[in-house]
């Protein structure tokens, strides 16, 4: 199950994600998460993090000034990762 609650900030030509693990799944299963640039409408994802199963936030930099951006973050339990399930959308400024 993906996370949840995922929020995307912008600050200058950066961007602060941060999110929720699922309660659904515990911490112990959850081996890590990856962040992708993402496209909604045709479903491609560019891997721009992957972060370890403690981390909840992260920071996107050297971004492209005055772009919306849309990010994406996935769950990983061992091999296997979840589906996208909360994209978010933000303006650098």
């Amino acid at each position: 199950m993906p996370p949840f609650n995922v929020t995307a900030t912008a600050d200058n030509n950066s961007v602060t994600i941060q999110w929720q693990a699922n309660a659904s799944l515990s911490q112990k299963k959850v081996s890590g998460y990856n962040v992708y640039d993402y496209d909604p409408a045709s479903g491609q994802k560019d891997l721009l993090a992957q972060l370890p199963h403690n981390q909840f936030v992260t920071n996107i930099s050297e971004l492209t000034f005055n772009t919306q951006y849309t990010f994406a973050v996935t769950s990983l339990q061992g091999s296997k990762e979840s589906a996208i399930g909360y994209p978010v959308s933000v303006t650098t400024h």
